[in-house]
């Protein structure tokens, strides 16, 4: 390629017919593509400094949200050691033991009874504090941790809800599934045998998608939600508002529940936010589909919900994520 020019006209070209929806086995399948792009003599003379320096800036263009492309400039070399830093701190913490679950009460709006909590992954990081996963969770699928970790995940909500069930309670447990995970082909053994080991019957194990992972490729994805449904554990579509499913496309699944995304619930008294959060409501109870609101911060939200027929809340009005521990005395 001659210029620089031209580099980026083609990258561009190339973004745009992966965008482009094409037919597999039937079924619609839309990619996302990040591209680096590193130019001869201005970015290095030899070729493994060249693609060196493209890999860099294509890692800079995910980081931008992918479906982009970068050109290489010198301060990706700061960017690239800084992340060979994190990924190893990251490694090094989940071998050590210094990732933990914080669980999130999910209340019953009718009868204000705590009927599920939500695990929600932290780091306890030595410099940082305790970091939520969003923080980490890109770079853990972007270097292969995310299936251990998640399989953790999995593994360790299990054994703390048997613990709370001999103690009485019986409140459900949910579970973030990442992309990558959700998409593993070993998920439905792991989560059978995490449920079979602790003893945990599979009803009580509720596993969150996102709405835009399934929609994601949704053939594929309703394969893998069947399967799910077969061994037993409750499914929910997370995120729920935010990307292109339907409600009726859901029916046809083995979902329970869906949970509004909190940008409706921190938008009530909006016209727009609580007229779809009540579309949301009216046609997901018609379709014999739970709705759990998230993000509720409130009294006014929670009121708003309850008025509205919303079934489940969850969020800081309702209780923060903490330690097993400190949860325990609202489970009994």
């Amino acid at each position: 390629i001659p210029h620089g020019e031209l580099a980026a006209e083609i990258a561009h070209a190339i973004i745009q017919a992966f965008a482009e929806p094409f037919p597999l086995d039937g079924t619609p399948l839309s990619l996302t593509s990040s591209i680096g792009i590193s130019i001869f003599p201005d970015d290095g003379e030899q070729v493994e400094a060249l693609i060196g320096h493209a890999d860099r800036a294509m890692y800079a263009a995910k980081g931008e949200g992918r479906n982009t492309f970068r050109f290489f400039n010198p301060r990706m070399h700061f960017a690239a050691s800084r992340r060979v830093q994190e990924e190893n701190d990251l490694r090094r913490a989940f071998e050590q033991g210094h990732l933990e679950l914080h669980y999130q009460p999910r209340r019953r709006i009718e009868s204000g009874k705590i009927v599920a909590v939500e695990a929600l992954l932290r780091w306890r990081h030595p410099e940082r504090g305790l970091l939520p996963a969003a923080s980490f969770m890109r770079l853990a699928e972007e270097t292969g941790l995310a299936i251990p970790m998640g399989e953790w995940v999995i593994v360790t909500a299990c054994r703390q809800l048997a613990a709370w069930q001999r103690s009485g309670t019986s409140a459900r447990i949910g579970v973030n599934l990442s992309r990558k995970q959700f998409l593993h082909p070993q998920l439905e053994a792991i989560a059978t045998a995490a449920l079979r080991n602790a003893g945990v019957d599979p009803g009580c194990l509720e596993l969150e998608v996102a709405e835009e992972t399934v929609m994601e490729n949704a053939g594929r994805s309703a394969e893998r939600l069947r399967r799910l449904g077969e061994i037993g554990v409750r499914i929910s579509v997370d995120e729920f508002g935010t990307g292109r499913s339907s409600l009726p496309w859901l029916k046809r699944l083995p979902i329970r529940s869906v949970k509004v995304d909190r940008a409706f619930v921190s938008d009530i008294g909006a016209d727009e936010a609580s007229a779809v959060i009540q579309a949301v409501i009216d046609l997901s109870h018609r379709l014999r589909l739970e709705v759990v609101a998230q993000g509720v911060e409130t009294e006014a939200q929670l009121t708003f919900l309850a008025n509205h027929g919303c079934d489940e809340a969850q969020g800081r009005y309702i209780g923060a994520p903490v330690p097993a521990r400190e949860l325990a005395p609202f489970l009994t």
